[in-house]
Parts: C-alpha cells; sequence; structure tokens
C-alpha cells in the first residue's frame, strides 16, 4: 500500500526520532563507561587471582559498547529533503518500510539498541525512568 503524507510532517517526526536516538545513545554511553570501569577493576582483581597451573575461573564479561545509528535518520532525512513535492509516496507493504522508519522509529537496529538500554537498566548503570523520558513514555504514578 502507498500512502500520501505531508513531507513536513514526515520530517518533524523523523528528526525528533533522530533526537531521542541521540539522547538515549548519550545514556548508554554513560553506563557503558561506568561499566567498563567496573569491568577493567574486575579484569584486575581476576588476573591477579588467577592459578598460572589450573585454568581458574571465567574473566569478567566486557561491557559492548553502545552503537549510534544517526546515519539511519539522515539517509531518510536527505530523501524527504530532496524530495520536490510538498506531499510524499510513502511505501509501508515490507518489514523495514520507510513509513515504519519514519513514524513507528523501528529500524532492523531498533531491537538490539533497545536490548543494550535494558541490559543497563538490568545492571544498575542506567535509570529506566532516564530511558523512558527519552523515549516519550510517560511513567505511571
Amino acid at each position: 500500500m502507498k500512502l500520501i503524507v505531508s513531507r513536513e510532517a514526515a520530517l518533524t517526526k523523523l528528526k525528533a526520532n533522530k533526537d531521542r536516538h541521540i539522547e538515549e545513545y548519550k545514556l548508554q554511553m554513560e553506563a557503558w563507561k561506568t561499566a567498563h570501569t567496573e569491568w577493567t577493576d574486575s579484569m584486575k582483581k581476576w588476573s591477579q587471582n588467577q592459578p598460572t597451573d589450573a585454568q581458574g575461573t571465567k574473566s569478567p564479561k566486557q561491557p559492548v559498547q553502545p552503537q549510534y545509528y544517526v546515519h539511519s535518520y539522515d539517509k531518510l532525512i536527505r530523501k524527504l529533503e530532496l524530495h520536490q513535492h510538498i506531499n510524499v509516496e510513502i511505501d509501508d507493504s515490507s518489514y523495514n518500510s520507510d513509513y515504519e522508519q519514519i513514524f513507528e522509529n523501528k529500524f532492523d537496529w531498533s531491537q538490539s539498541f533497545a536490548s543494550m538500554s535494558s541490559g543497563y537498566i538490568t545492571t544498575g548503570h542506567l535509570k529506566a525512568s532516564d530511558v523512558n523520558t527519552v523515549r516519550g513514555i510517560q511513567e505511571e504514578e
């Protein structure tokens, strides 16, 4: 199915989603820096306690650095900015359609990006309320 939407409305939505992505990425990076410092300290302790003649315990797991996906937004923004008409035709028939990316903020990397925040929330390196605020999610009182 093809949808006709205002180019300006699409750009506004996409730019807002990009800004939210940048803010959540910043939160993830702060959490990663803290987790990485803790991991470095744990590795030092772990390496000092390893016996030289036995396998010993498993080493601490290194935290995964967050990924920055702004290029996905920029590509669509450029595509819309180059469009010559006030209204644009958007395809919503495929999984990774322009419609889903612009209006639902769903990219092929979205789930792993959200999981990264969830992981840092679980480990206590990130507050759920901070992520919800960035995502525009209202918390129940």
